[in-house]
């Protein structure tokens, strides 16, 4: 994967499936390192959530906190510009709920996600 990021610096897929990858392998700070490198090129709430879920594995509780907050922030943009053709900002804004300690609003987004989206 690193070798396909160094091949296509731009693609932001490898980034996400690369650090996702260091994560569940427990290279966090290796992880950690990507996902910044990443947020300077592209300030993307998976972004966030992955470093926020990497700082939580290194006990920075506080500072993943601030990091859900930020990719929230971000995603309730994007699905506020287009709420209907969003599911990968829907999806993410309901685990960052819950990451947040915030299961109601989580139930809620969830709920509305699932109304945009049913065929009836």
């Amino acid at each position: 994967m690193e070798k396909c990021i160094e091949l296509n610096n731009e693609n932001i897929m490898f980034r996400l499936l690369y650090a996702s990858y260091l994560i569940e392998n427990e290279s966090y700070n290796h992880a950690l390192n990507t996902l910044n490198e990443s947020l300077k090129l592209y300030p993307d709430f998976n972004f966030y959530y992955l470093k926020g879920v990497c700082l939580e594995f290194l006990n920075k509780e506080k500072v993943a906190e601030k990091c859900y907050e930020k990719g929230l922030d971000l995603a309730l943009v994007l699905d506020t510009l287009d709420p209907y053709n969003n599911e990968n900002s829907s999806e993410m804004i309901c685990a960052i709920l819950e990451k947040l300690n915030r299961p109601d609003e989580a139930k809620k987004c969830f709920d509305k996600y699932k109304k945009l989206n049913s065929i009836d």
